[in-house]
């Protein structure tokens, strides 16, 4: 890189010299002939002041005195005859198609610069019409530009371009080594965070550019280590959640093994006891079935690959279905309860608004008092289904309202074995709500009851929308 930084930034200096050494080349040369033109106007100037007959009279003397300077002076009539030429003898050809004398004719003056092949060489012509003389005076001069300075000007050219090439080299190394330090500081505090897994510290450079792309870094390794953390936490919660279901499959197939031993070994002879054993494997794999269902159901939901079908779904016949199938347990466990939901349509998975339903509302029963009460209200604001259930319960800790909708936790181990559950019916509602980028607010007081609230955005369907 700092190589080519040199090569780079010294064609550009050479490139900028060869310009700027044209454009002078061309400026000065225009600013030589507008000033030589200007003297030979003022010559000719000079010479219109003089009948026409006296300087034919004395053109033996004036082409001796222009002799040494390879000038030249003609004077042509407004026909193109040749008057006088301070070089030539005799007569010469018609001059009125010379261009400075087509020039002078037009506009008073005329240049031109061309190869005399009477002095061989390149002149320059500068004609002036006098209407007083009626005719045109002439002067001509070698004219070879900056061309003839070329030899006196080259050693001088020389110099500069090396001088300039040489600053140009010097600025070019300090320019490479203030690009190439800051990156060279950038990559070996890189390699240092990585070899002690520090995290990495830029002071500020002086290229602004440099410091967007030092803190890019920065925040990319900050990403990824956040990402690195949350794989570590999620793998650990992982790790939990299979040793956790593990746990809670050993334990009914614990229980099923052993009465099945029992009946297998003919233990259990009284028929009333081996109905008993029948009827606890058949309770204990009730129980595992319903564990497989919510531990697929955690897994699908925590698929982001994994859509649900949704559809418009009447929100009071759904739920009064909901109802009639926990209506037994609450009766089994002695407790009133009320359904209340908006003659509404809701645009939602048809299993994802059964187990919100079912989980609250069976949670609200199973931890709830006798002859306790359990109150669900269901009701759209403004496209958003709000969904509430109440219970005068054993309500839930401060402590425990942290962790309750964690997979697996239960607020009263002893009494959830007893009135059965996976464990996951909380967490399955969380991770409902998740998809449907709702919100869950839990009030509870101990010895009092609960009362949660679920809002889904964009979910309700108006009824005149729905037809």
């Amino acid at each position: 890189m700092r190589k080519r930084i040199l090569r780079d930034y010294v064609l550009v200096v050479t490139a900028a010299l060869l310009c700027g050494f044209l454009i002078f080349y061309l400026v000065v040369s225009n600013i030589m002939m507008e000033s030589t033109k200007n003297d030979l106007h003022y010559t000719l100037k000079t010479l219109e002041a003089l009948p026409r007959e006296e300087l034919i009279a004395r053109d033996d003397a004036l082409s001796q005195t222009l002799e040494d300077e390879n000038s030249r002076i003609t004077i042509i009539d407004a026909d193109g005859e040749v008057l006088l030429d301070s070089d030539v003898d005799g007569t010469m050809e018609n001059h009125l198609q010379r261009e400075e004398v087509q020039m002078a004719l037009r506009e008073g003056e005329g240049y031109a610069i061309r190869y005399s092949t009477t002095l061989d060489m390149p002149m320059l012509y500068v004609a002036l019409y006098s209407p007083e003389q009626s005719c045109i005076y002439r002067i001509a001069i070698p004219y070879n530009g900056l061309e003839a300075y070329g030899v006196s000007l080259l050693p001088a050219a020389v110099v500069s371009f090396v001088v300039a090439s040489l600053i140009a080299l010097l600025l070019a190394r300090k320019s490479a080594s203030s690009l190439t330090r800051p990156l060279q500081e950038i990559g070996n505090e890189i390699r240092r965070s990585q070899d002690s897994n520090v995290p990495l510290s830029f002071h500020t450079f002086h290229y602004e550019e440099l410091n967007e792309i030092a803190d890019t870094i920065k925040q990319m390794q900050e990403e990824i280590q956040h990402y690195i953390k949350r794989l570590k936490r999620e793998k650990k919660i992982r790790q939990e959640f299979f040793d956790n279901a593990s746990h809670e499959l050993k334990t009914p197939l614990t229980s099923i093994r052993g009465y099945g031993e029992l009946l297998k070994n003919g233990v259990v002879n009284d028929p009333q006891q081996a109905q008993e054993c029948i009827d606890r494997i058949l309770k204990e794999t009730t129980h595992m079935t319903a564990l497989i269902t919510d531990i697929l159901m955690i897994s699908r939901l925590e698929g982001n690959d994994v859509v649900e079908e949704k559809v418009d779904i009447p929100l009071r016949s759904s739920v009064e279905e909901v109802r009639k199938s926990l209506d037994p347990m609450a009766r089994e466990n002695h407790v009133f309860l009320d359904v209340q939901a908006e003659d509404c349509c809701v645009h939602m998975s048809q299993k994802h608004l059964e187990q919100l339903l079912s989980n609250l509302i069976s949670n609200a029963i199973k931890y709830n008092r006798e002859n306790g009460t359990v109150d669900v209200f269901l009701k759209s604001e403004r496209q958003r289904l709000v969904l509430s259930v109440e219970d005068s319960g054993i309500g839930i800790s401060k402590e425990d309202q942290k962790h309750i909708f964690e997979r697996f936790y239960r607020v009263d181990k002893g009494r959830s074995r007893r009135v059965g559950g996976t464990g996951l019916g909380l967490a399955i509602v969380k991770h409902i709500v998740r998809y449907y980028n709702g919100t869950i607010d839990v009030f509870s007081r101990e010895n009092i009851g609960t009362k949660i609230t679920i809002t889904l955005p964009s979910v309700v369907v108006r009824q005149d929308e729905e037809r």
